[in-house]
């Protein structure tokens, strides 16, 4: 929707919606971070777990909300971030870039981006070394959300609120 940088968003509802079952391949799993390519065939789903060796899924088109899909295993991959940070490696948040050549990734101790060559995909992740945005930020006690920005050059990241009180800050990055 177009947002009045005054006002903000406000209260948004619809009633213009689809609904779309699947499973994940191998069954149930902890999911925090999803995202969909630009041309809406493939959607992106990151296992949450601290781990040395975590999972990508894909959920691919078509997608019919008669039937229930599976969310199939593409990449097997050691998640970015710090090991020896409680959770530190835990993905939280994912977004890809629109060119679908970039995959931002943010962990409880940081964020970090992925840029795939010309022949590689979100499938190539164990390939891959990504690069730091930045740790953290100390500011984000429980970061959980992140988005590239319209330029697709920067980095918007925000904390969901532990106290349950509104009002947290919004950042912002600039991808290197």
């Amino acid at each position: 929707p177009a947002v009045d940088v005054v006002t903000g968003i406000g209260f948004l509802s619809t009633s213009d919606y689809t609904r779309y079952r699947f499973a994940y391949e191998g069954g149930p799993d902890d999911i925090e971070a999803v995202t969909v390519t630009a041309d809406a065939t493939t959607v992106y789903l990151f296992e949450k777990l601290d781990a040395n060796s975590v999972r990508a899924f894909a959920l691919t088109a078509p997608f019919d909300d008669e039937t229930v899909g599976v969310a199939s295993v593409i990449a097997n991959f050691t998640p970015p971030g710090l090991s020896f940070v409680n959770l530190g490696r835990a993905i939280t948040a994912a977004d890809l870039h629109l060119s679908g050549t970039r995959l931002l990734m943010r962990v409880y101790s940081g964020i970090y981006e992925y840029r795939f060559g010309p022949s590689q995909s979100v499938a190539d992740l164990g390939t891959v070394d990504p690069t730091l945005i930045t740790l953290g930020p100390l500011s984000e006690p429980q970061g959980e959300a992140l988005a590239y920005d319209e330029s697709g050059r920067e980095v918007l990241s925000v904390s969901e609120d532990t106290q349950q009180q509104p009002g947290q800050p919004m950042h912002r990055f600039t991808c290197p």
